[in-house]
């Protein structure tokens, strides 16, 4: 099996600690996030259950993130079971007290659409 690589990098205006709750929490960055329309979002005790359909191929994806409330400030994975499954790594770098640096790391099983990379 193939393995298909994605890194991004991008300064973010606001504190480690910020950016490591928006991550942690989930709703915010599920909505946010430009990749898909969120159909349908609930949270259990230990996971979330997250409905979606990818914006460029119309895709729909139901996922299980299990909830984790220690998301470290230095960034850790993200797991969505599901398919296609996805793990997603993120590193959180301190630019002084009001700027961070995310590092954002995907493997992919299959080619990754030049669409979706822009």
């Amino acid at each position: 099996m193939s393995e298909h690589l994605y890194e991004h990098s991008l300064l973010i205006a606001a504190p480690a600690e910020r950016v490591a709750r928006f991550f942690n929490d989930g709703d915010a960055w599920y909505r946010l996030n430009p990749e898909w329309e969120v159909l349908s979002f609930a949270r259990a005790a230990d996971q979330h259950l997250l409905k979606v359909r990818y914006e460029r191929s119309e895709q729909e994806a139901e996922y299980c993130r299990p909830v984790s409330t220690d998301f470290p400030i230095t960034g850790g994975e993200i797991t969505f079971t599901g398919e296609p499954a996805r793990t997603i790594a993120l590193a959180l770098t301190a630019h002084g007290d009001t700027h961070t640096r995310l590092d954002w790391r995907e493997v992919f099983v299959s080619p990754i659409e030049s669409a979706r990379r822009a």
